[in-house]
């Protein structure tokens, strides 16, 4: 029996656009509501089994291969779990390391950048996990022979809560002033 979206010559008679009268979307759209099950066809198992051979598998797969996988991986769960996802993170740290590994440091930092933004932006910069998150970092800067980059980030994550605290004191004052 032929599909009702294939034409007479085999051809699919969607629109270019790509649009059916089926209400799904693109599993990577970011405005898809709800909570995703999978991730290019790949469900969260999947994702943590291919995370678990990228660390542990060291022969036989290329640096090439190993980076696709944790990036893949690292995708594959923000999307299903979220940028601050325990899980989520730690691949991110996994990813990181590895960059460091083979040499890559830039890219190891657009990683942190990336996840440390995550961050902020979705629990603010006085979160707990925020914190944690910044001082974990800190901690790989650390071991990566960065104390110098460690220290900067901190000192700068200290000014930013402090003149985040100047801020809201004076919109405190300013409101009292008000309505005083």
């Amino acid at each position: 029996m032929a599909s009702p979206l294939r034409g007479a010559g085999g051809q699919d008679s969607r629109s270019d656009s790509g649009s059916t009268t089926s209400p799904a979307r693109s599993e990577t759209d970011p405005d898809v509501a709800g909570i995703p099950l999978s991730y290019k066809g790949m469900s969260r198992t999947h994702l943590l089994s291919m995370w678990e051979a990228a660390r542990t598998c060291s022969n036989g797969i290329t640096p090439q291969d190993k980076e696709k996988m944790l990036n893949d991986v690292l995708d594959g769960l923000t999307h299903l779990q979220g940028a601050t996802n325990e899980e989520t993170t730690k691949v991110a740290y996994t990813l990181a390391g590895f960059y460091v590994d083979t040499s890559q440091s830039y890219k190891a930092d657009k990683v942190l950048e990336r996840q440390t933004q995550a961050y902020i932006e979705r629990l603010g910069h006085d979160h707990r996990k925020t914190l944690q998150h910044v001082l974990h970092v800190a901690e790989l800067l650390n071991a990566w022979n960065r104390s110098e980059d460690a220290l900067g980030m901190l000192s700068k994550v200290r000014e930013m809560r402090a003149s985040r605290s100047r801020n809201a004191s004076r919109i405190g004052k300013g409101h009292q002033k008000a309505s005083g």
